[in-house]
């Protein structure tokens, strides 16, 4: 898993990136020092409940991903296969190119994970 994570990372305007389980714990994560990654990995799993009970209220079907869009950077959180594949962006990320990015990253650690 650690290398689809480094992988990502390489992508312009990827900060960081962490697999989380469905209730918020790391587990692999491939970020800066800076980052807090059991905060991340909690703040993920608040998340996903929010936009799926978003998605089901609007009745827009099963979660899948939610991007967060902030003035110094973003987040995109997708599920992967009952894990939750985390992304941390910089301010002025391509989110198109990084979405392409993470949906290929999300399908791979579902693969690799059981949760």
């Amino acid at each position: 898993m650690r290398e689809i994570l480094q992988k990502l990372v390489r992508t312009q305007g990827v900060r960081g990136a962490l697999v989380a389980s469905p209730d918020g714990f790391v587990a692999a994560a491939e970020t800066p020092g800076d980052v807090d990654d059991e905060a991340v990995a909690a703040a993920a799993a608040a998340m996903r409940s929010a936009c799926a009970a978003t998605a089901s209220r609007l009745g827009k079907g099963e979660f899948a991903r939610c991007v967060l869009t902030g003035e110094s950077g973003g987040a995109i959180l997708a599920e992967a296969g009952g894990a939750l594949l985390a992304v941390l962006l910089d301010a002025g990320a391509n989110q198109g190119l990084v979405g392409v990015e993470v949906k290929s990253a999300a399908a791979e650690v579902a693969k690799q994970t059981a949760f």
